[in-house]
């Protein structure tokens, strides 16, 4: 039955376009909301408070059927938005946030919140509203490569299940390593507003960049990650300098945190000009380990290779070279 075929939709907030209408192919869209929409969705959803930013819904059509109607939103949060979220997130950066999800059935409103700050606005100056997640016309053939490209990658990290335990059978075309640093990337995403925000962020990403480029054994920690950072990550030597301060600095500033000391104004100053670079640092590194740990059997090896390059031109060149998802995301 044609009722029976109803929008799906989940809110896009701090998201910014060209175009008030993005189409990507069959599969969903994205349009903007006017202001009767967003008054109509505050009047009829339990979740939908109205904020500012939230000027956006992504959508697809979606045959519900006899006794489905209850798991809609469960089913398209995993089968549609999570995986979404999760490349629009490695894609570019921008603070994009998908607080709920809901459709309409038979006159009735359904809706369920997926993430995203709960009391808005009180975290410590983030300047969240600043920091939009711009998609322009432009960039749909580029996020639908991107997206197909990373699908093989992450098939089997949903929305809300990261498998913190090993995997009882080897996966064959999953690498597990990139998995916790991904979770804590799209977890930051999933935190409610609170002062200690920031605090959290950092310990997060750096924790994320740990997880990845860093070795149980390795002594100077600090030296070694923006090293190596710096190694997968700099265009050039200005580049190189460039991320290897920002990674050495916010080291410094998760031990300040983790050990209970407090922040001097130049901490705080740096934190909060810096996060958004931070967060950033991270995304790429997801992006470029998913791709180092396809070619390398072994955490271990993968940092041998890293550690050679230092002193190799030839060899951080090759490396750069294969990263394939890097190049296709922004």
């Amino acid at each position: 039955m044609i009722e029976d075929n109803v929008q799906v939709c989940a809110v896009l907030r701090h998201f910014k376009s060209d175009s008030p209408y993005l189409a990507f192919g069959d599969e969903f869209w994205i349009e903007e909301l006017n202001e009767e929409d967003r008054k109509q969705l505050a009047s009829d959803l339990k979740h939908f408070n109205n904020y500012p930013y939230d000027k956006h819904l992504v959508a697809r059509w979606y045959y519900i059927g006899g006794g489905k109607s209850l798991s809609v939103l469960r089913d398209n949060s995993l089968a549609l938005f999570g995986p979404l979220f999760t490349a629009m997130k490695l894609f570019k950066t921008g603070h994009l946030l998908m607080p709920l999800c809901f459709y309409c059935h038979r006159k009735k409103w359904r809706d369920m919140a997926l993430h995203g700050e709960e009391n808005y606005g009180v975290g410590y100056g983030l300047g969240m509203g600043e920091r939009p997640y711009e998609l322009s016309a432009a960039d749909i053939q580029p996020f639908q490569d991107f997206k197909a490209a990373l699908a093989p990658y992450l098939r089997f990290l949903n929305f809300g299940c990261i498998p913190y335990r090993k995997p009882p059978k080897p996966l064959q075309t999953v690498d597990m390593r990139c998995l916790f640093a991904t979770h804590l990337f799209l977890d930051t995403s999933g935190q409610r507003d609170n002062y200690f925000l920031l605090f959290d962020w950092v310990l997060a990403y750096t924790n994320g960049l740990e997880s990845l480029y860093l070795l149980q054994s390795d002594r100077r920690k600090a030296d070694n990650l923006a090293a190596r950072v710096a190694v997968v990550l700099g265009q050039d030597e200005e580049d190189k300098n460039r991320l290897r301060d920002i990674v050495t600095r916010f080291y410094k500033v998760r031990n300040a945190i983790v050990h209970g000391s407090l922040l001097d104004d130049a901490q705080d100053e740096f934190v909060q000009q810096n996060i958004w670079s931070y967060q950033d640092i991270l995304r790429k590194s997801i992006l470029a380990f998913l791709d180092l740990n396809r070619t390398n059997s072994s955490k271990k090896m993968v940092v041998r290779h890293l550690c050679e390059a230092l002193s190799n031109p030839s060899l951080r060149r090759t490396i750069r070279e294969s990263l394939g998802l890097l190049k296709l995301a922004k």
